[in-house]
């Protein structure tokens, strides 16, 4: 509790090489002092501001590249809302953990990094993603915004496509229900939404990803509240060979694909399968060979509109067992 006396200290040392934990749970309110410390290339500020519980707000701070690390710098302090903070070092995982009370984050930068790793985790009273642009250079985002359990939407991420590691970027994200306009990059499309718990609304998605014989397969799985879904006008999908299980499980009540060209889809087997659904107009594709188990084991769903079939189609077993359908219309 004597930051009083440690800043004069400080003032009076000629360089610094280390200074993690340095201030890790004092009174200190700012972080001005590191304006008058000359630091040596490779110099770490990790935890230096941790649990500062008088850091309310951050502004105009810049960290320059002779910083290694700025891992955990303000974990568990009280910061509010950050305004123009640039970051040029590697490492910068866990920078605002548990700052509880954060809100606001304008004007973010760290174009040195490649891992975004639980950045915002359990920033709690986050409403809305501050970082909704996940730039090329970033490969890791894994638990970036775990535990942040007021955030309430997500629209409008945009995920780069050099992304590698995605896992639990929204666990324990309990109220997160709309996840609307994304725009997915890479060739992780089929992965990055899985387990995504809370979320039922994902409409326009756009895949911008182009490639061969991609696959749409258990796309959702793990989504048990996913309610609704459409594909953006745009988004490449006509190489898309395969929707089996993409639906399994979820809570989806309504769905409309039939705006993109989904020309060489083969197989839809269980495509819907243990879904909540009600009722739903679907357009098959001429090119699918196969919707076994399409419309099984859904306890909800009464009736089906519009769904064709073709006579080429190889195996429809068991398309609709364990239904309870009283209306099959056209």
């Amino acid at each position: 509790n004597n930051t009083s006396q440690i800043e004069p200290i400080l003032n009076n040392i000629t360089t610094v090489s280390n200074m993690e934990y340095c201030f890790y749970k004092t009174t200190i309110d700012s972080t001005e002092i590191l304006n008058r410390i000359n630091m040596k290339n490779g110099t770490s500020l990790a935890y230096c501001f941790g649990y500062c519980k008088n850091i309310t707000e951050l502004n105009d701070v810049s960290i320059s590249s002779k910083v290694s690390s700025v891992e955990g710098m303000f974990e568990g302090s009280n910061i509010a809302r950050v305004n123009n903070f640039t970051v040029l070092c590697s490492m910068i995982d866990n920078l605002f953990k548990n700052c509880k009370k954060l809100l606001v984050v304008n004007n973010f930068s760290a174009t040195a990094t490649t891992s975004y790793k639980s950045l915002f985790e359990g920033c709690s009273s986050l409403v809305e993603i501050p970082l909704k642009d996940i730039p090329t250079y970033i490969t890791d985002i894994s638990y970036m915004y775990k535990d942040c359990t007021n955030l309430q939407s997500a629209n409008g991420m945009v995920f780069g496509e050099n992304l590698v590691s995605y896992e639990g970027i929204f666990e324990g994200c309990e109220n997160l229900i709309q996840a609307n306009n994304m725009v997915v990059k890479g060739n992780y499309y089929n992965t990055i939404f899985r387990n995504w718990k809370g979320v039922r609304y994902i409409n326009n998605l756009l895949i911008s990803f182009v490639g061969r014989s991609m696959n749409f397969s258990n796309m959702f799985e793990g989504c048990s509240d996913l309610m609704e879904f459409s594909f953006h006008n745009d988004s490449y999908v006509k190489e898309v060979i395969s929707m089996d299980y993409m639906f399994k499980g979820t809570n989806i009540s309504r769905i409309d694909i039939t705006n993109v060209n989904l020309e060489k889809l083969i197989s839809a087997k269980y495509l819907f399968t243990e879904s909540n659904m009600t009722s739903i107009t679907f357009k098959l594709p001429t090119t699918i060979s196969s919707i076994q188990g399409l419309l099984s084991n859904c306890p909800n769903l009464e009736e089906i509109h519009d769904v064709a079939f073709e006579k080429h189609l190889s195996n429809c077993t068991d398309w609709i067992t364990g239904s309870p359908i009283k209306v099959l219309r056209n």
